[in-house]
């Protein structure tokens, strides 16, 4: 494209009619200019570029922006910013020191198209003098103190600071952890040397406004600012300038402050200077609070394992041990020198270790986590010890697996413990049912003296009284004799107990089952010893009276026991019969019967249940309770 036919400047004509571009373009403060790809004329210049250069509209830019060039700059950008098909590309960045002025600068290029059609280099340069100023004697400093770390690092930090700005005071200040409302400081130069660290609270000072913040400068009268400032008045300071200090994941850390009797000059280099010394100084202490933290970490941890009543362990993949505590020598007598190298196998009984190890490996090769594997093992001065084994694999960070970390427990004594609580269990039951099993030879022993001397009593009513109190003294008996036969010493099951009681009492009274029929409903019932021996004698005044009164002179019919559960969850228990019933002025709780009225007594009194009659055609009584046990 040829554009050397046309009138130099009328493109700035037709851009000057668009004054908002104008005002936009003069209003940025940098190096603003517009110069033609093929001709090098500069077409356009803000006011900042005339200042810096002046009036070099319609001058070619490598003899007017640059010094002793003969033709276009060996280092111009024009080709770099049109693509293939020579259209405008991507901007171009970079830097550069000019030569006329001996600034350095970050440049911005663009092809663009400007107003009459032509392809045109936009060039936005922004002044970084300072900036390289700050970054050379950086460098320099870096140089200097670039083996340092920590408060060393710090404390040189400050002093180069001082120097370089020449400034009186400057300091670096960590943000207080627990409250974020003060600052101590972690190096502090004063006059040139390094003084005492100090810690104040941020409020009411400049320091305020920076933590957390962005960059504040009072370059003067900073006290009349900060009235309440105590510390500020007694060093005598008049300038400020600091600079806020953040962790690598944003999080506030601290401050860097500089501060003067004088007027601070140079804020530009000062600014810069900071922003390069704070990225630093936050990577510092960012690595300071790290190393601190993984050094609480690592004491926290070895505090654990050094007092923790368990021993920890780690073996490769060959189950040799690879780290042990000190908590080994409390649990098997060995220095963990000892054993480093060994297998846990190594500490076993021959035909215990064939078995751990045996699960051990089905362990291993599932790479799974296990937990309470219990083991024997020897203790160094021979006795044995059972511990309780639990661990985790590990992997390294390819994901290799590398073994197992652990914890074993010595649970020695609580195996003791248990065998000892075993055989006491094992001999209070032996004791139990020999007390259940003696205490029902005792009540048959009463029976028989009872049923011996009933047949030398010629009175038919005596007989009868000593036939009930023996029914009475067999129903408890019974009971007696299911806890003796039975794994549960303290239950009974009822509806075992109710069918063995209804057989006797109908073997006793010499009734043949063609002439009353016994009928069971029951649901499978266990009782506590407690309900089981007063309803047991209450099932025997029941039954007992259905056999003597309900079927008088050969009457036929059926005795029915039901045993189940209410709608409350309580047990039910009815025996009902199909005989002459009860007389309709009957009242259950004005009976006069020595057995009915024992019942009642047992059933309200003892079991805390209710008792019932329903009047009928035969006779029905139901009692009702709870074997809840507190």
């Amino acid at each position: 494209m040829n554009n050397t036919n046309k009138p130099s400047g009328s493109a700035l004509s037709e851009a000057s009619e668009n004054s908002e571009l104008i005002a936009i373009l003069d209003g940025i403060d940098a190096v603003v200019y517009v110069a033609d790809i093929e001709t090098y004329e500069i077409l356009y210049i803000n006011k900042y570029t005339k200042k810096t250069f002046g009036d070099i509209k319609g001058e070619l830019c490598w003899k007017s922006l640059q010094s002793n060039q003969t033709g276009p700059c060996y280092f111009c950008t024009n080709d770099k910013l049109l693509g293939p098909e020579g259209k405008p590309s991507d901007t171009y960045q970079w830097e550069f020191h000019n030569t006329k002025n001996g600034h350095w600068y970050s440049i911005q290029d663009k092809a663009i198209t400007w107003v009459d059609g032509r392809i045109v280099r936009l060039e936005i340069a922004t002044n970084i003098t300072e900036r390289k100023k700050a970054e050379n004697i950086i460098f320099d400093i870096s140089k200097k103190i670039s083996s340092k770390v920590g408060i060393s690092y710090f404390k040189s930090a400050v002093l180069y600071m001082a120097d370089v700005l020449k400034v009186k005071y400057a300091f670096i200040g960590e943000l207080v952890s627990d409250n974020m409302k003060s600052v101590k400081t972690l190096a502090v130069c004063a006059n040139g040397k390094i003084v005492d660290n100090i810690q104040y609270e941020l409020k009411g000072t400049p320091c305020e406004n920076v933590v957390g913040n962005k960059l504040c400068s009072y370059p003067d009268k900073v006290q009349q600012e900060f009235p309440d400032d105590i510390l500020l008045q007694q060093m005598g300071v008049n300038s400020y300038l600091g600079a806020p200090l953040f962790s690598a994941s944003n999080e506030p850390l601290g401050i860097i402050v500089v501060l003067d009797e004088d007027p601070l000059e140079n804020l530009d280099f000062a600014r810069a200077l900071f922003q390069i010394f704070s990225d630093r100084v936050s990577s510092e202490i960012d690595r300071m609070r790290s190393k601190e933290m993984i050094h609480e970490r690592e004491q926290r941890f070895r505090d654990l394992v050094e007092n923790t009543s368990d021993w920890i362990w780690e073996v490769d993949e060959s189950a040799k041990y690879t780290y042990a505590s000190p908590k080994i020598r409390d649990i098997l007598g060995y220095t963990p020198e000892e054993i480093i190298g060994k297998t846990p196998f190594d500490l076993m009984p021959p035909e215990e270790a064939r078995k751990v190890a045996d699960k051990f490996r089905e362990i291993t090769d599932s790479r799974k986590s296990f937990s309470d594997l219990q083991n024997t093992n020897f203790h160094k001065d021979g006795r044995l010890i059972t511990l309780e084994t639990s661990g985790v694999p590990v992997y390294d960070r390819n994901s290799r697996f590398r073994g197992y970390r652990g914890i074993d427990r010595d649970i020695t004594a609580r195996k003791n413990a248990e065998s000892l609580l075993k055989e006491t269990i094992t001999k209070k039951d032996f004791l139990l049912r020999e007390v259940h099993h003696r205490t029902k030879n005792n009540m048959n022993v009463i029976c028989s003296m009872l049923a011996i001397h009933e047949k030398s009593l010629q009175n038919e009513m005596m007989k009868s009284v000593f036939n009930d109190v023996s029914n009475r003294i067999r129903s408890m008996a019974l009971v007696h004799e299911k806890l003796y036969g039975s794994e549960n010493i303290s239950d009974v099951d009822f509806k075992e107990y109710l069918t063995d009681l209804a057989n006797s009492l109908f073997n006793n009274y010499r009734l043949e089952l063609e002439k009353v029929a016994l009928r069971i409903d029951m649901q499978p019932i266990t009782l506590s010893i407690d309900n089981a021996v007063p309803c047991g004698l209450v099932m025997n005044e029941l039954i007992s009276n259905a056999l003597k009164h309900a079927f008088p002179d050969d009457k036929t019919g059926e005795i029915h026991i039901i045993l189940g559960f209410t709608e409350a969850d309580e047990i039910k228990l009815t025996v009902l019969d199909t005989g002459i019933g009860m007389p309709p002025e009957f009242d259950l709780n004005k009976s006069e019967s020595f057995g009915l009225k024992i019942s009642k007594i047992l059933v309200e009194k003892q079991m805390h249940g209710k008792f019932s009659f329903a009047p009928g055609s035969g006779a029905e009584f139901t009692i009702c309770f709870s074997d809840k046990q507190d």
